[in-house]
């Protein structure tokens, strides 16, 4: 109903706020970040430059790295 493509979804973290806003990427860990009061000194940095262009930076190339990187067939706890 979001109008979401499948292959992003799949490739960017994507939140939906209690608004129905779409928080994608650096963008929804923020959010997330945020409602849950997790990481408030990280999130009050990284949403100023130049620390959320070099955000976005690490993102990108997590998202490019991350289908061949190993994975866990199930949890573990711990």
């Amino acid at each position: 109903s979001y109008g979401l493509d499948e292959k992003k979804i799949h490739q960017w973290m994507h939140v939906i706020d209690e608004e129905g806003q779409i928080h994608v990427g650096v963008d929804a860990f923020l959010h997330l970040w945020k409602v849950m009061d997790l990481f408030p000194l990280a999130g009050k940095i990284l949403k100023r430059q130049p620390f959320y262009m070099l955000a976005w930076a690490w993102y990108r190339s997590f998202a490019v790295i991350r289908p061949w990187l190993p994975k866990k067939t199930q949890c573990e706890l711990v």
